[in-house]
């Protein structure tokens, strides 16, 4: 709880910064534009998310709670590896074999 309080004043700023900067045309926004920024703001995601996170790290040994942030990108290559269908060892094989040997 405590650290929401402190990401909201701090996201103000930035929203003004970005509206005197940028200057948007919001009359350029058909219905899809508005119902985004709409829905980012009416749903409390990043509060859950935050409240969900510190409730796990209450629960959990600090230890835990770091192999799960370790394996975030771990799974992202792996996943991105997945998409692409090109796998670590084939890549390895494949380097291995146009080394020349000495």
């Amino acid at each position: 709880m405590l650290v929401e309080w402190q990401v909201e004043p701090g996201c103000v700023p930035m929203v003004i910064a970005g509206l005197l900067i940028e200057h948007p045309d919001f009359t350029a926004l058909n219905t899809a534009g508005w119902a985004v920024p709409t829905y980012m703001i009416a749903v409390p995601r990043r509060g859950v998310c935050s409240l969900a996170w510190f409730a796990m790290l209450r629960h959990l040994p600090p230890e835990v709670a770091s192999i799960g942030m370790l394996l975030v990108p771990i799974m992202g290559n792996r996943l991105r590896q997945l998409r692409r269908r090109r796998y670590p060892c084939s890549d390895a094989a494949q380097a291995r074999d146009r080394v020349p040997s000495v």
